[in-house]
Formats: structure tokens, sequence, C-alpha cells
């Protein structure tokens, strides 16, 4: 049987943008929930950006709520670009944390 809400980061890739050039990293994330038909699975690619205004829009609209902290932002270098690399695991855990708590919070997630 599946939780309320699963989250789990299946992917962190390193994208290069030459115009202008700059380095930023992509979190391929994968939700799994209970449905009405059953479970259900979705999958999206977010970057640091979006969990930020996520963040922001959550405080906004829950101003009264507690938020779990939003890890804080890393300068992401050409070199940083395998999946094993340390920081992009500790980003990546750091990144279902946040997500998990905001899944127990009724007013983010209603």
């Amino acid at each position: 049987m599946l939780k309320p809400c699963e989250v789990c980061i299946t992917q962190a890739k390193c994208i290069t943008q030459y115009i202008p050039p700059s380095y930023y990293q992509v979190y391929t994330l994968q939700i799994k929930w209970s449905s009405v038909t059953g479970p259900a699975v979705t999958t999206v690619d977010r970057r640091y950006t979006h969990f930020e205004e996520l963040h922001d829009l959550l405080l906004q609209e829950n101003h009264t709520c507690i938020m779990p902290a939003l890890p804080p932002r890393t300068a992401v270098f050409k070199s940083i670009s395998k999946a094993d690399d340390p920081l992009i695991e500790q980003r990546k855990l750091d990144f279902i944390f946040y997500l998990s708590e905001l899944f127990k919070m009724p007013a983010a997630v209603a």
C-alpha cells in the first residue's frame, strides 16, 4: 500500500547553457500517490529555481505555518556533472527531505 504521497529523485543532471554561458542542475522527481483509481505516478524535471518559487509561494499562502527549510543554493560548476558526486547526492537527499516534510503539511498539499 502506498503512503499518501512519496517522492524520490531519480536523476540529477548538469545542464550547460552556452548563451549566456552557465551551468545548472536539473533534478528528475518521481512522485507517487494514491488516487481514487489506484496508485498514480508522475515524473517531472525541476531546477533549484522551481523549488525556490514553490517555497516562496507556500510562504505567502501559508504565512502562519512553520515551513521546512529550503536547502541552500550552491554554485554548480561544469566539473560537477557526475550523478554520484557527493555534493549532488547530498542535494538530492536534502530536496527529498524538504518535499517529504511539505507533503506532511495539510495546508501545503491542499
